[in-house]
């Protein structure tokens, strides 16, 4: 009874992480949430230790969309609700995952509309911008060493000096 009690809460776990209830993502950052998960997998620890592991991974899953401050895919209103006072922005209130729809507007004020990007777009859009290092780039002269029907420069330049002498 005591290993299937055991698997089954394995199974039950493993779903968690797949699920990702909404519900248990907020519970989860709540100070409530984060004591109570600390316990369980510290209890767990002494004898169950796979389980203890995957409720250390469901913890991580649930946390790992935090990204500057913002949840993926929060809504307008949990922004505003979050960053928003008197339909003026918080101070310190970073606003670089924000991608208006029609053109640039205050996000506190309910008429503009915008969508919160992810982060893999972010990473995408640093990733266009940020200049290629020289040194990982293809060198053309490696790869014509090997090639046989490339005269070489020196070849050239006698040849030119010998049609001159004519």
């Amino acid at each position: 009874m005591k290993d299937f009690l055991y698997y089954t809460l394995i199974v039950l776990v493993i779903s968690l992480i797949i699920m990702q209830p909404n519900c248990l993502k907020e519970f989860s950052t709540s100070p409530l949430g984060k004591i109570i998960f600390l316990l369980v997998i510290v209890s767990f620890a002494v004898g169950y230790k796979e389980l203890s592991f995957l409720i250390l991974v469901l913890y991580i899953c649930l946390n790992i969309s935090n990204y500057e401050g913002f949840v993926e895919g929060m809504s307008n209103n949990d922004f505003r609700k979050e960053n928003c006072k008197n339909n003026k922005l918080k101070k310190g209130t970073n606003i670089s995952n924000i991608k208006y729809k029609n053109k640039k507007c205050n996000p506190c004020d309910p008429e503009c509309k915008f969508t919160m990007t992810t982060s893999n777009e972010q990473l995408k859009q640093r990733e266009a911008v940020t200049p290629k290092d020289s040194k990982d780039s293809f060198i053309i002269k490696e790869s014509l060493k090997d090639t046989i029907n490339v005269e070489p420069f020196s070849n050239i330049v006698e040849n030119m000096t010998a049609l001159d002498e004519h």
